[in-house]
């Protein structure tokens, strides 16, 4: 794709160049491009790229630690007081805390606490939630979630080792 936009040949492809085609990529398709890391290292062990170049992509493209604003923007709450709380309560926390530990809460209060509610409880907007509310959170909190949908033509996930699933 490179030397079909840009001309000239495969010497010719810098780290730029691939940066371009990570970007372009990712404006057109909607999940992260899959092939593009294993191309710049192709690209790199052939020597094609001066001796500056990173080994790996991804050292090129670190995205940082996020905001506390950004952790909870990921789970598009509907409820703008209550994000409002939840990113004051991680700024609150953010000082205490490890970047993973923040994340780590972010995740539950944003995602399994307050997205969970507003999925099972739409027009939810206020913490005092009402009894039946706060029961069926905690049995979905304490149940096995449900596997997902099997996809024609995908393999299952493999089981992780030393699942309980493995055989001994």
């Amino acid at each position: 794709m490179i030397i079909a936009a840009k001309g000239g040949t495969l010497t010719d492809i810098t780290v730029g160049d691939v940066l371009q085609l990570l970007d372009a990529e990712a404006d057109t398709f909607a999940g992260p491009p899959r092939h593009v890391p294993v191309f710049y290292q192709l690209l790199h062990t052939l020597g094609l790229f001066d001796d500056h170049a990173p080994t790996r992509l991804r050292e090129l493209r670190t995205p940082g630690q996020r905001t506390p604003d950004e952790l909870i923007d990921r789970y598009q709450l509907s409820c703008q007081p209550v994000r409002d709380l939840l990113v004051d309560y991680l700024r609150e926390r953010q000082p205490a805390l490890d970047y993973n530990s923040l994340k780590d809460l972010s995740y539950y209060l944003g995602k399994r606490f307050w997205k969970d509610l507003e999925l099972h409880h739409p027009g939810i907007e206020s913490l005092r939630l009402p009894p039946e509310a706060t029961s069926a959170w905690r049995q979905r909190l304490l149940s096995k979630p449900k596997p997902l949908p099997r996809i024609p033509g995908r393999r299952p996930p493999s089981p992780s080792r030393g699942s309980a699933t493995a055989s001994a």
